[in-house]
């Protein structure tokens, strides 16, 4: 342990000359840990724009994929009567007259309402009897519920359909678990129980689903899920009568990832042009910036190259097309000063999309090809998609490439910073021991002084 000697011998603060001589050698310390945290700060920042770039990707990736543009959307016109689902690029574009003149109906019996007064007393039968060549027992202690339940115990082990049993009233039912004709239920009263309760005086026959669609017969055994009778549509039959139904591309779907991108890309210009900024000292005067309190990213050539590209890709124009040439003829361009998308024009937009699909669906997404007579060049948002990956790349991307830099640069100033506190802190050791030796020495001589004076008569403390 080092003494400390505080000018006890010499009158001198050393306290306050060491803390002068270590604040001087504090200050390129605090110099560098001020550069550290820029750089945190700065690694920070892109990695906001990292996430940014991420959701900007999702959004472009949406807009170059084939579902999305080959996706398509079922109206009915009564759809109580049919509605129904689109299978993507399957289906055509088109109407379909749809007239239903009977629902597949399942294969059902139900006992007599009379014959029992309430459903949970005892009905004193004893035996069994067989649906779809599963055995069921009854106890002369059972009551109707009971046979329901035992039925519908066993829906899982029978052959076929199965069947299953529910309570109406006073009536047991029986159904076929499926409907139409072919899925009819086998009963094998083996012990007379369900004929003595009148199951068989009611029945109701399996028929199939009877419609016409643009006046072409067809039937199914299923009135839900059918898929047979229109390529790529999913039709559910719900009611005897008439309808329409259209199928249309989802335009509506197609607008709505053009606005989840413009989102997406306005916010990360949005946050590129904050970080990029440079302000002066004039500007600052007039703003709720700080005196030089320019962006962490001013004059970043990466952050620039960001805003030139994207925006670069997105105003180009398409050579290929006859009419829709640019996303401008889309009704899609810049606003304002900041240079942010929108849809300035609704109209132009829709009317793109329902009058020249195919040119639009080209300008966004087409694959370029080596023909020089045919389209080099790649969709707009297919060539974003390629620069927006190449940012992303988690091996050698570009932002990848340069938080790895700027971690390099902390860890490098993180280690000279410790490296210069440890010399700072023997440096403080040497001086206090410095001056300790310092301390002894006028201590000593003081001593000696005083002896000499003493020797020749004389006392240090007099006033003569």
């Amino acid at each position: 342990m080092t003494l400390r000697l505080s000018g006890l011998a010499s009158g001198l603060d050393t306290e306050s000359v060491i803390e002068a001589l270590i604040e001087v050698k504090q200050e390129p310390i605090d110099t560098l840990e001020d550069e550290l945290d820029e750089y945190e700060e700065i690694y920070d920042v892109w990695e906001e724009v990292d996430l940014a770039v991420s959701t900007l990707s999702a959004a472009v990736t949406d807009l170059c994929s084939y579902s999305t543009w080959t996706a398509k959307t079922l109206e009915s016109s009564d759809d109580t009567v049919v509605d129904g689902t689109v299978s993507g690029s399957l289906a055509d574009t088109g109407t379909y007259e749809i007239e239903v003149t009977q629902l597949a109906v399942a294969h059902s019996y139900h006992t007599d309402t009379s014959s029992v007064s309430d459903t949970d007393s005892e009905l004193g039968y004893s035996g069994t009897f067989t649906i779809n060549g599963v055995e069921i027992t009854v106890e002369s202690t059972d009551s109707l519920e009971d046979i329901r339940d035992a039925i519908n115990d066993v829906t899982d082990d029978m052959d076929g359909a199965g069947a299953t049993a529910s309570i109406i009233g006073t009536a047991l039912v029986i159904t076929s678990g499926e409907t139409g004709e072919g899925n009819e239920m086998t009963i094998t009263d083996t012990d007379g129980i369900l004929t003595d309760l009148g199951l068989f005086d009611n029945e109701t026959a399996a028929q199939d689903l009877e419609a016409t669609i643009d006046g072409i017969a067809v039937t199914s055994t299923s009135n839900d899920s059918v898929a047979d009778f229109i390529t790529g549509v999913t039709l559910n039959f719900d009611s005897v009568g008439t309808t329409t139904i259209s199928i249309e591309r989802d335009t509506e779907s197609i607008i709505e990832c053009i606005e989840t991108f413009i989102d997406a890309y306005n916010e990360l210009m949005d946050y590129l042009g904050e970080q990029t900024e440079y302000v002066d000292d004039e500007e600052a005067e007039d703003s709720d910036n700080e005196e030089g309190d320019s962006g962490l990213l001013n004059g970043d050539s990466l952050a620039n190259q960001i805003q030139r590209k994207c925006r670069s890709i997105l105003t180009q124009l398409s050579s290929d097309n006859e009419t829709v040439t640019s996303l401008y003829s889309c009704g899609i361009w810049t606003e304002d000063e900041t240079n942010n998308f929108a849809i300035v024009d609704e109209d132009a937009l829709e009317d793109a999309l329902n009058s020249n699909f195919e040119e639009v669906q080209d300008l966004f997404r087409s694959y370029g090809t080596d023909d020089e007579t045919d389209n080099d060049e790649d969709g707009l948002f297919r060539q974003l998609d390629t620069y927006l990956d190449y940012l992303l790349d988690e091996t050698d991307g570009g932002i990848a490439t340069k938080m790895d830099t700027i971690s390099d640069k902390t860890t490098r100033l993180e280690d000279k910073i410790e490296e210069m506190e440890t010399d700072l802190e023997t440096y403080e050791l040497e001086l206090w021991a410095h001056y300790a030796v310092m301390e002894e020495a006028v201590s000593t001589i003081q001593t000696s002084a005083d002896y000499v004076l003493s020797a020749l008569g004389e006392s240090t403390s007099d006033d003569d």
